[in-house]
C-alpha cells in the first residue's frame, strides 16, 4: 500500500511508481558519474558526501534511491541543483541512457575531495 489517505491506506498509482523508479535510476546514474564508487571505501561514504554537497540528510538519499520510498520536492530540488539539472530532467526516463552514453554534460571538478 501507500500513504494514508482520508479511509486509510491507499495504493501508489502506476505512474507514481513509474516516476519512482525512473528517479532512483537517474539519481543512482548521477551519482556513479559524478561520485565512482571506486573512489570511496564504502557505499555509505559515497552516499554521505552526495548528502553533504547537496545539502540534504545521509537518510534523504537513501529514500531517493529506493523506488519503494516516496520522493519529496523539496529533496529533488536540493539533488537537481547539486547535479546542475533541473528538477524536471531527474525524471526524464531517458536521463540514465543519456549518462551511460556520455551525452550529458560532464560532472563538475573532482567532487570526492581527493587530491
Amino acid at each position: 500500500m501507500g500513504k494514508d489517505g482520508k479511509r486509510g491506506p491507499r495504493a501508489i498509482s502506476a505512474p507514481a511508481k513509474r516516476m519512482r523508479k525512473i528517479l532512483a535510476t537517474n539519481l543512482a546514474a548521477l551519482i556513479e558519474r559524478d561520485y565512482p564508487a571506486v573512489k570511496f571505501k564504502t557505499e555509505s561514504d559515497r552516499q554521505k558526501k552526495v548528502a553533504e554537497d547537496a545539502g540534504v540528510s545521509w537518510s534523504s538519499i537513501q529514500r531517493q534511491l529506493d523506488p519503494d520510498d516516496g520522493k519529496t520536492l523539496d529533496v529533488m530540488a536540493d539533488l537537481a541543483v547539486a547535479f546542475h539539472l533541473k528538477v524536471h530532467e531527474l525524471l526524464n526516463p531517458d536521463l540514465a541512457t543519456l549518462i551511460a552514453q556520455g551525452k550529458l554534460n560532464d560532472p563538475p571538478a573532482d567532487v570526492t575531495g581527493a587530491a
